[in-house]
């Protein structure tokens, strides 16, 4: 077997990496068993790449994905292989997002930017999630506040996206840009934006993106008061979160759908929404997201605690 057939390999299996396949990990074992022989760099900097992805994706390991992907970029430091380098720094980058560390994670993120790409397609791919993961940073780092920073990277990654191959790549841009303006506080201009997205997932059936939507466009019907359709689309999320397995994804399917019960009084199954949410989030150490349970669990457990005292 040739190199470009093993990359190949890889890439299927990078795939199911990231839409959570149940055989995804499986099938890594099995790869890196076969490869434990190689020495292409090109080979094993791929095959660094998946094990950094599935602790990112299928467990939410991510202090041992940043572990795992700054020893490839050191062990293949000055490697021509410029594509899978900056693909690690965006690895590395992303994940310290979610462990709340905005500084590293932009320092990173700007590497992955300006690491040489193989060829334009790649160039493209690597730019525009750097992009999206900058914008995401920013917000995070601002406390979810329509920042002008990050609307700015995610116009410029849709501006590299506009032809069709990239399709499922503009989505992800449009999800984005609609996180930037909901957050900025126009809900109406955000959903749809969302709706645009959705089209596209589920044109080419993307569950791990058909839940991102469905949870962000239930997101929207919350700010707009009509909580019958924002459970309708915030079921349909986590039920596919949970039958895909990723433990982050689904504690925020739990805390948005508790924000639901909260608001239509629904206290008791709103508080046992976000304890499974939070137990989640303690094991995933996202502190970001386990602030925001911590205060919503906070908020309900106090209305119950009211509504106990009036109904004595």
């Amino acid at each position: 077997m040739n190199t470009t057939q093993l990359l190949k390999l890889l890439v299927t299996n990078r795939e199911l990496i990231v839409r959570n396949n149940a055989h995804a990990e499986e099938h890594l074992h099995m790869l890196a068993e076969d490869f434990a022989h190689i020495k292409d760099d090109e080979v094993l900097l791929a095959l660094e790449l998946n094990k950094s992805l599935a602790e990112k994706h299928l467990h939410s390991n991510y202090k041992k994905a940043i572990e795992n992907s700054l020893k490839a970029i050191d062990t293949f430091k000055g490697s021509p292989h410029t594509f899978f380098i900056a693909r690690h720094y965006w690895v590395v980058g992303h994940s310290y997002i979610q462990l709340g560390q905005h500084d590293e994670a932009e320092i990173n993120l700007n590497k992955s930017l300006e690491t040489v790409m193989d060829d334009e397609d790649s160039m493209t791919t690597i730019k525009t999630d750097a992009l999206i993961a900058l914008a995401m940073n920013e917000e995070f780092r601002n406390g979810f506040s329509g920042s002008p920073r990050a609307a700015e990277h995610v116009k410029q990654a849709l501006e590299l996206l506009k032809d069709e191959r990239f399709a499922i790549r503009r989505a992800g841009s449009l999800m984005a840009l609609g996180n930037v303006v909901i957050n900025a506080g126009d809900n109406e201009e955000a959903l749809k934006i969302y709706m645009q997205a959705a089209e596209i997932y589920e044109r080419v059936f993307d569950l791990v993106n058909m839940a991102a939507v469905y949870s962000n466009i239930g997101t929207c019907y919350i700010q707009r008061h009509q909580f019958d359709k924002a459970e309708e689309y915030l079921s349909k999320s986590l039920d596919l979160r949970i039958k895909l397995g990723a433990p982050d994804e689904t504690s925020i399917s739990f805390y948005n759908l508790a924000v639901v019960y909260k608001e239509t009084n629904r206290l008791a199954e709103a508080r046992d929404l976000l304890l499974k949410s939070k137990e989640i989030l303690l094991k995933t150490g996202n502190k970001p997201h386990l602030k925001k349970t911590n205060i919503q669990l906070k908020e309900v457990e106090s209305l119950l605690h009211t509504a106990l005292i009036a109904a004595a």
